[in-house]
């Protein structure tokens, strides 16, 4: 049996999590024995942890979450530390590897079995970058602003009509640079000029 302490910060990576119907193996939330909870789509990674990222753990060490699950455990988590043991359930089916989840919160228990479709790929291949070069920090506000431009310039485009997944180019010049973001249609270009805050 696996035991995982969370708190609801874990459960933000859930965004990044895979939608589509083909990828099961990473339509899920995560839990390490490091401590770190992960989500990917494929395109997005996203990671809550302030461990190492070391050496890829056993897939038996490990427990991926449905989304709908990990949904029910952020209601469950929200301002508490949730205990989650996990216990594999031997009923002999065929291509699956269900397991048994216990939620402890408070002294309440409530369990659940969940199937398990395929392994979970090594995230740490993209995670463990080479040697930046330039770190900027942008405010999410900037961030959320930029976003609305940008959507706001493809509906009206002539070539991206309609396409949601219109790229943005960003240029970095340094540090404490401002951040040169881009998109072209054949007939304009959107420049969006955004100003890096200080975190440290």
């Amino acid at each position: 049996m696996k035991q995982f302490d969370r708190t609801s910060e874990h459960f933000a990576v859930i965004h990044a999590a895979s939608k589509g119907a083909t990828r099961l193996n990473i339509g899920c939330v995560r839990f390490e024995p490091s401590g770190r909870t992960v989500a990917t789509d494929g395109h997005i990674l996203a990671t809550v942890g302030t461990e190492p990222l070391g050496t890829q753990p056993l897939e038996n060490e490990c427990y991926s979450f449905p989304i709908a699950t990990a949904k029910t455990l952020i209601r469950s988590a929200e301002g508490h530390t949730t205990q989650i043991k996990v216990e594999p359930v031997t009923d002999g089916t065929p291509g699956l590897d269900p397991r048994r989840v216990t939620v402890t919160r408070n002294g309440a228990s409530t369990t659940t079995v969940e199937e398990r479709a395929g392994d979970y790929p090594d995230w740490r291949v993209v995670a463990q970058l080479p040697e930046k070069e330039y770190e900027i920090a942008l405010g999410l506000k900037v961030l959320e602003s930029l976003v609305k431009t940008a959507k706001e310039f493809a509906k009206h485009a002539n070539s991206v009509k309609g396409d949601k997944n219109m790229a943005l180019r960003f240029q970095f010049h340094g540090p404490d640079r401002s951040v040169k973001v881009t998109s072209t249609d054949p007939d304009e270009t959107l420049t969006i000029i955004a100003m890096p805050i200080r975190i440290d």
